[in-house]
């Protein structure tokens, strides 16, 4: 194992959802993040400030974990919302994204 594969790495999951939906959201992101936690994942959750006026919100859900973990909690991350049911709330596609801190 190299230490590039202990590194560690921060998903980020973004995705939009009608701005009408946002109280049902809210309620799914904390049963998301309690099951997360249940695994030992410690979700943050971020909303986008400006664009509610478009009718739609676009959520952001991140974590840290190491390089050689991050494609077994990425799964994870993916199955969580699915069984606690955002993914159906989602318009479009949930959105993933993997960054390494520098400094």
């Amino acid at each position: 194992m190299s230490g590039t594969d202990r590194a560690r790495v921060d998903l980020f999951i973004y995705f939009r959802a009608r701005s009408s939906d946002d109280p049902v959201v809210q309620v799914k992101l904390d049963a998301h993040r309690q099951r997360l936690a249940s695994h030992g994942i410690a979700l943050r959750l971020w909303r986008r400030v400006d664009e509610a006026h478009a009718g739609h919100t676009t959520w952001m859900e991140g974590c840290e974990t190491t390089n050689e973990n991050a494609q077994a909690v990425s799964a994870l991350l993916a199955e969580s919302a699915q069984a606690c049911g955002l993914e159906a709330l989602a318009v479009g596609p949930r959105h993933l994204e993997v960054f390494r801190p520098v400094c």
